[in-house]
């Protein structure tokens, strides 16, 4: 029999067909501003400082860097 999805999967498949009417008929909770804030400041790199470089060098080898990459 072909399916569309690798046997290992199909486990994983076959939880969200058991439970998707139930998930369907609720409405997710939705996030706070405090709480959307707290999750960028902790995952995207544009909220978290941590993930910035400082990036030195002359404007051509920043450009070739970034070439490289």
């Amino acid at each position: 029999m072909y399916t569309p999805y690798p046997e290992n999967m199909m486990e994983s498949i076959k939880k969200v067909e058991a439970t998707r009417k139930e998930r369907m008929s609720t409405e997710p909770r939705r996030l706070t501003a405090d709480e959307k804030d707290a999750l960028l400041k902790e995952f995207h790199p544009d909220y978290n400082p941590n993930a910035f470089a400082e990036i030195k060098g002359t404007k051509k080898e920043v450009e070739e860097a970034y070439e490289s990459i």
